[in-house]
C-alpha cells in the first residue's frame, strides 16, 4: 500500500478546500500512473477549507480501487480558528499515519511550500 500525502481536492471541491491547480494535475497524474501499474494507494489530503464553515472528515472514492481521506477542518472564521485548523491538520495527519501505515507500506509525499511554515 502507498499512502500519497498532498493538498488534494476533488474536481468538484464542494467544501472549497485549498489547493493549487498545477499540484492537483501532478497528483492526479501520479495517482493514475499508480492505478495503471496496479499499485494499491490511498490519497491523504491535508487541504483545509477556505470557507468559514467547518467540515467533518470523510473518505471519497477517486477510482474503482482507491480513495482520498480528508481530515476535519474548522474553517476560517478568524485568526484563532485559522491557526487551530493548521495545527489540527498536522495532528490528524500524524495520528492517521501512525494508526494506518504498516511496516512494509510506502509513504509518498507531494512537496509543498505549505508543509514547513503553513501547516
Amino acid at each position: 500500500m502507498v499512502y500519497y500525502i498532498g493538498y488534494y481536492t476533488s474536481e468538484e471541491n464542494p467544501q472549497n478546500r485549498n489547493s493549487v491547480p498545477a499540484g492537483l494535475t501532478k497528483m492526479r497524474y501520479i495517482a493514475e500512473a499508480m492505478e495503471n501499474a496496479g499499485i494499491q494507494y490511498e490519497i491523504v489530503s491535508c487541504a483545509v477549507t477556505k470557507n468559514q464553515t467547518s467540515f467533518s472528515s470523510f473518505k471519497e472514492n477517486v477510482s474503482d480501487s482507491a480513495f482520498c481521506k480528508y481530515f476535519r477542518t474548522y474553517g476560517r472564521k478568524n485568526v484563532v480558528t485559522k491557526l487551530l485548523d493548521l495545527i489540527f491538520i498536522k495532528i490528524q495527519l500524524l495520528f492517521y499515519l501512525l494508526k494506518n501505515v504498516k511496516k512494509n507500506d510506502n509513504v509518498l509525499v507531494y512537496h509543498s511550500v505549505y508543509y514547513p511554515d503553513k501547516m
